[in-house]
């Protein structure tokens, strides 16, 4: 008995998942603010910039902190983000822990901040984020 390959696609599409666009969309489907975010990454960690989440009594910030190779410097405690307006001014500042292992043995780790403030963020302003808890991070965080 010969199958047709065509034949089978339908069912090869419901078994793996493929059949159509994924259902679930990240944060449950919030609409993300394209606020300008900069992330002041420090010697042996990249920090990424957040996600910026509208909630009902002001703004999430999600995001990561990863090392970036093996490295004797010790990890940060959390991270530090300041917002300000167009104009320079600034709106809000946050601190946050960091959850996750950035554990040197391993070379690789990555840990994730969450920040939930009372304030919202708008498209014309700037997330500035740093990482905390060390004395090399005291320069960026002097500036917020």
């Amino acid at each position: 008995m010969k199958i047709a390959l065509a034949s089978l696609a339908p069912l090869a599409a419901i078994c793996l998942g493929i059949s159509g666009p994924a259902s679930a969309a990240p944060y449950g489907g919030a609409a993300f603010v394209p606020a300008h975010a900069v992330a002041q990454s420090a010697v042996g960690f990249r920090i990424y910039a957040p996600d910026l989440i509208p909630t009902a009594d002001g703004s999430r910030l999600h995001g990561s902190v990863c090392r970036t190779g093996r490295s004797p410097a010790a990890s940060p405690s959390g991270v530090s983000l300041q917002v300000s307006d167009s104009k320079g001014h600034v709106i809000g500042k946050a601190v946050g822990g960091l959850s996750g292992n950035l554990s040197g043995r391993t070379g690789l780790g990555c840990a994730y901040y969450d920040l939930e403030t009372g304030w919202s963020i708008a498209a014309t302003d700037t997330v500035r984020v740093c990482l905390v808890g060390r004395p090399e991070d005291a320069a960026c965080a002097a500036t917020d």
